[in-house]
């Protein structure tokens, strides 16, 4: 799917997702700003966040109305699934970030 700008009021977030870390958010938002956004974030039909939190957050910081985001089909378990693979390779998830994933990837 070609990615599409969609306004950033419009993206929700599920319950429970972990916080954006301020001082990753602050390090993106400087090297989007230099460098553009190379990845798009994620979202479902109803335009909720599955992939890119931080990416997300970083926009906002910028000052930024609409994000480069890439719609999918993605529900369910599937997008659970989606945001623990990006979240795997965050450097600071913490083991009981990466604990409560487990039971998800069975």
């Amino acid at each position: 799917m070609e990615p599409m700008l969609i306004p950033i009021k419009d993206i929700k977030l599920n319950p429970g997702r972990r916080d954006a870390e301020p001082e990753d958010i602050k390090k993106l938002a400087d090297s989007i700003a230099e460098l553009g956004l190379l990845n798009p974030i994620t979202i479902d039909q109803g335009h909720t966040l599955i992939a890119g939190r931080h990416r997300l957050e970083a926009a906002k910081l910028l000052g930024w109305t609409e994000i480069e985001c890439t719609v999918t089909d993605l529900q369910g378990l599937q997008a659970e699934l989606a945001e623990i693979d990006e979240n795997f390779v965050r450097k600071n998830l913490s083991i009981m970030h990466s604990a409560a994933s487990w039971p998800c990837m069975k």
